[in-house]
């Protein structure tokens, strides 16, 4: 199964994802790489920002109004002749002051620049699809145009199918090179079953080769089959900051605010889970506690309704942070003792666990929310204790930390619902 990426209609995401680009100069395309083309626009050569800005709004058009490659280097060609940005010119390297002669505007530059720009954009606004729907369809697969045009390695990962959240997609989500026309599919657990599947495939393994960047002298490991500076997910960083954003929004308001803010702005969660997964990982590599904390959700209004009914103390905003402390700390040494613990993949998945289902009740001992959400390989529920409006170093006043997090026995939670020491908030989200 292959397809081509469609440019006759403009996506969203794809248009958002652009138009959040700003400017930026450059003299060579390798003065650029990997997720500097998230945050900025660029043209090599081309260091006049005013002329930057008028091919940006050039492609913008060619994506939100659907431009056809042709209308787009037959409309922006007289502008850059005009302009003096055309054809072998001899130009300075602001780097080295050395005077060089140089093709700037072409009809085939103009290809390049209207063909990168359209299949990154449509990745990166794809990409935030399959984030958004990944619970539903959690697997995505390579599909690659198989034709004379075809690199070998993209040919070779057709048809891979892989999860969503699978490393390799890091450096391998396509566009993996220039004029690469390889894009995704992203597939449900029915769409598996119709393939003969009842898994994913093994990551595709190649190794890297050493490649040295001719401007600065820099040696960078690329994948096999990717071009040097494509070996990235296009949009992952911007998905990453905006979480990082949102987070701030969120503690710098009322609670109420915040919430309400969270809940509606489903967008933010591909953001929150990517950046979430990162701090996991540098914890656990580090393999001690920093004292860092980081975003995985918020307390929901309902959540803060019920703390006002029962007159208790009202949190000053609502995020929910975990610490590093809970994933290298002696308490998880001592759950890991007890087998109750939870694995690295488990706390990877707690952004879109808390979002997506979770029952709460409230611990009316400890004064803490607790969330019990269901595990897919495991009979026993996993337990997040919150505790609201609590005191953390590092931190802009009170917050709203995780306490505790590991596996329990239903038996437990109904024994304790029983005795009156939880009270159910206001059944499952």
């Amino acid at each position: 199964m292959a397809i081509a990426a469609n440019f006759n209609l403009a996506p969203e995401k794809a248009v958002e994802f652009f138009r959040g680009k700003g400017l930026s100069a450059s003299f060579a395309w390798q003065d650029m790489l990997h997720e500097e083309h998230d945050r900025a626009f660029t043209v090599a050569k081309m260091m006049d920002l005013d002329l930057l800005a008028d091919v940006k709004a050039q492609v913008d058009r060619a994506i939100s109004e659907g431009l056809t490659r042709r209308q787009f280097i037959d409309e922006l060609m007289p502008t850059l002749i005009a302009r003096g940005w055309w054809g072998r010119q001899e130009v300075t390297d602001p780097a080295t002051g050395e005077t060089v002669e140089a093709q700037l505007g072409s009809a085939r530059r103009l290809k390049t620049i209207y063909d990168t720009n359209l299949r990154t954009s449509y990745a990166a606004g794809h990409w935030a699809r399959i984030e958004a729907n990944k619970k539903t369809a959690p697997y995505v697969m390579y599909s690659a145009i198989l034709d004379g045009r075809t690199r070998p390695a993209h040919a070779g990962w057709n048809g891979k199918v892989l999860r969503a959240d699978d490393e390799w997609w890091k450096t391998h989500t396509p566009p993996n090179g220039w004029n690469c026309r390889c894009t995704v599919i992203q597939l449900s657990e029915r769409d598996l079953e119709r393939m003969g599947k009842s898994g994913p495939d093994e990551a595709p393994t190649g190794g890297t080769r050493a490649w040295e960047n001719p401007r600065t002298g820099e040696v960078l490991q690329v994948p096999a089959g990717v071009d040097p500076g494509w070996g990235y997910a296009p949009g992952s960083s911007r998905r990453a900051e905006l979480a990082r954003a949102a987070g701030e929004k969120i503690i710098d308001r009322p609670a109420d605010l915040g919430a309400a803010f969270f809940a509606s702005t489903p967008d933010l969660l591909p953001g929150i889970e990517e950046s979430f997964a990162a701090f996991v990982d540098v914890a656990v590599a580090a393999e001690r506690a920093e004292r860092r904390h980081a975003i995985v959700g918020a307390i929901s209004a309902e959540e803060l309704a019920f703390l006002a009914a029962r007159g208790e103390p009202l949190p000053q905003s609502a995020e929910i942070m975990v610490s590093d402390q809970l994933l290298v700390g002696k308490k998880t040494e001592r759950y890991a003792r007890k087998n109750v613990e939870l694995t690295v993949d488990e706390w990877k998945s707690l952004p879109a666990a808390l979002a997506a289902e979770r029952e709460a009740l409230y611990d009316t001992v400890e004064k803490s929310l607790v969330y019990l959400l269901p595990a897919e390989t495991d009979p026993r529920s996993t337990r997040i204790v919150v505790r609201p409006g609590y005191l953390v170093k590092k931190q802009p006043g009170e917050v709203n930390v995780v306490r505790s997090a590991a596996k329990v026995n239903r038996r437990n939670i109904d024994e304790a619902v029983k005795s009156g020491r939880y009270v159910a908030v206001g059944g499952k989200k």
